[in-house]
């Protein structure tokens, strides 16, 4: 059976929240603000439900099942860490200087269990302050969703990336990869992505019930499809209190548009995604988007990518 005909029957395990942060005055330096968002609760969860002396956790910790997830026996290598059981989608840049902010959380397998404790560390992360200047704030759950959102049956898609998407590939005669700018991206380079993490949260958390279709069907659909982007490169920073320094980010925000033969196994993916996020850093809030059929969103062309 496939994850599209799956999904009216059975719903996995996942629930979005849609939170509205009011700090009490602008939160400076705000315009990427997902890592600052995911510290404000780690600390904030790591004071309610850790007990654990130092950095050893016991078995039950509920903190680390939650935002530092060890890795399974059979977790593949190639994934140096493990998703948290949550996604924090930040407001859109535009949007993060403004006050209230908007932001949405996507509670994952353990975090369900534990909803109302997650709910206790939001509230106390807002009393404690945001940002560097530990800035007090109120937070209101304004609506609960448990039903994913559904694709577009038919037509082409566009993608609205509302925080940097980041994906990386060795590009020919390199030997590492490297992020992949616009007019290096391709639907192939998406669909990979997108099979990635679907692998790794139905792995971890049953998101999806069943695991993706196989990565070959999609890449002979992504040969037949054409991508048409705008999007323009963002280069920001966060600050890594394990570090100790600011650490350089970039990705690509814009709209991506795909048009081809997309099966509704592929749209299915596409429109679970976006409680999900895509390509990396998706931990720090990036790779959020919103999907979009041709009647809903006016798209104004740009990049044709083949």
């Amino acid at each position: 059976m496939t994850l599209a005909a799956l999904a009216p029957m059975q719903q996995p395990p996942i629930e979005r929240w849609l939170l509205q942060v009011t700090p009490q005055t602008p939160i400076p330096q705000c315009e990427q603000a997902g890592s600052m968002l995911r510290g404000a609760f780690g600390h904030a969860l790591k004071a309610l439900a850790c007990k654990c002396p130092a950095e050893q956790h016991a078995a039950d910790c509920i903190y680390q099942q939650i935002f530092e997830p060890l890795a399974p026996a059979d977790w593949p290598v190639r994934y140096q860490d493990c998703p948290p059981a949550f996604v924090l989608t930040p407001p859109a840049a535009k949007n993060a200087a403004q006050s209230p902010l908007s932001i949405a959380f996507t509670l994952l397998g353990p975090s369900l269990q534990h909803a109302e404790l997650i709910w206790s560390a939001w509230q106390l992360a807002a009393h404690l302050g945001l940002g560097n200047e530990r800035i007090s704030a109120s937070i209101e759950r304004q609506q609960i969703l448990s039903q994913p959102p559904e694709a577009p049956a038919h037509g082409p898609l566009t993608l609205n990336f509302c925080s940097p998407l980041l994906i990386k590939r060795k590009l020919p005669g390199a030997m590492t990869s490297s992020p992949l700018q616009a007019d290096q991206l391709g639907a192939a380079d998406l669909f990979i992505a997108l099979h990635r993490r679907l692998q790794l949260t139905h792995h971890l958390y049953g998101v999806h019930l069943t695991p993706p279709p196989a990565l070959q069907h999609w890449l002979e659909i992504a040969e037949a499809c054409e991508v048409v982007t705008r999007l323009k490169p963002v280069h920001f920073a966060r600050r890594s209190n394990r570090q100790q320094q600011r650490m350089p980010l970039f990705g690509l925000c814009g709209t991506l548009q795909l048009r081809g033969p997309l099966d509704a196994d592929l749209r299915a993916s596409l429109a679970l995604a976006q409680w999900l996020h895509i390509g990396g850093k998706t931990a720090l809030g990036l790779g959020a988007f919103t999907l979009h059929g041709t009647d809903d969103l006016t798209f104004v062309p740009g990049n044709h990518r083949a």
